[in-house]
Order: C-alpha cells, then sequence, then structure tokens
C-alpha cells in the first residue's frame, strides 16, 4: 500500500474493489437473481452493497470470492479494511494481510487489464483510452512483481 494515500482513499478503493467483484459474479451468474439464489443472498441486501448504502460483510465478501474461484480471506480482508472505523483499525488489517491485499489488488489490476483490452476493441473513438488503461495496469503489475511481489496463482503468470 502507498503510504502517501489517505485513509478515505484507502476505504474508497476496498469498495471499488468489492463493488468490481459484485459486478463481475452478477455478469457470470447471469444477472442479480440468478447470483443471488446462488449464494442465498437476497436482491435487495445485494443492491445496498452495490449502490454504497451498505457494507459487504466479510462473510459475504468470501463467498463472492469463492464464486470467481479467488481465495475468500481476499475478499473478507477487503470487506474488514472497507468497514473499518478508524485509520488505526485499517492499518491493523493491512499488516496482518499485506500479502492477501497485494495479491488481490495484482488480480484486480489483471481484470482491469483484460476489461480494457476487450473495451478497446469494440471502443471505436475510445479504444486508445483503454489500450492506455490496459498498459498502465499491466506497468503496475510489472512495478510490483519486480518489487518483489508474487502473482497469485489464478493470474497463471499471466497480465
Amino acid at each position: 500500500m502507498d503510504a502517501t494515500r489517505q485513509p478515505s482513499d484507502l476505504s474508497r478503493d476496498d469498495a471499488y474493489l468489492v463493488h468490481a467483484m459484485l459486478a463481475e459474479a452478477v455478469i457470470r451468474a447471469g444477472g442479480v437473481r440468478a447470483l443471488g439464489r446462488q449464494l442465498d443472498w437476497s436482491v435487495g441486501a445485494m443492491g445496498r452493497v452495490r449502490s454504497g448504502k451498505e457494507k459487504i460483510s466479510p462473510f459475504r465478501a468470501a463467498r463472492l470470492c469463492e464464486y470467481l474461484g479467488l481465495e475468500p480471506r481476499l475478499g473478507a480482508v477487503a470487506a474488514l479494511r472497507s468497514g473499518a472505523k478508524s485509520e488505526a483499525e485499517r492499518l491493523y488489517w493491512d499488516q496482518l494481510f499485506q500479502s492477501d491485499l497485494i495479491q488481490f489488488e495484482l488480480l484486480t489490476l489483471s481484470r482491469i487489464v483484460r476489461h480494457a483490452e476487450t473495451k478497446a476493441n469494440s471502443a471505436g473513438a475510445d479504444a486508445e483510452k483503454y489500450k492506455r488503461a490496459a498498459k498502465e495496469a499491466r506497468e503496475a503489475i510489472a512495478e510490483a512483481v519486480a518489487a518483489g511481489a508474487k502473482l497469485p496463482p489464478a493470474m497463471d503468470g499471466n497480465y
């Protein structure tokens, strides 16, 4: 984690990661209702999490990760961090789960690469914007790997 980021930035980042996981799960399941049935999660509660009105519980985030084929603890960590009530609590979760958080962020970056590349192929005038986003995400992954971060198994060494 970048020590220069402010607490509000960290909370916003975690909320974004949880939201991105939920969005991907909805797509994979074929819709919100289908995902709700598969995870035994009400559509209303899911909607409150998607809209940011409610924080996702560590249990729900872990189940969501399982559904996506990710380590369940990655979702739980993101949920714990996004629900932290103080900077001290957030730092506690950071220190306890630092390697998990790095792997979670690398997975998120790899998903951004895939999404941006897909969009670049069909975006017309915006293609350059998506190509640039994919390039920047790839560079961030390469920088993390050069600094000693271990790629998660789900990335299969590809980014």
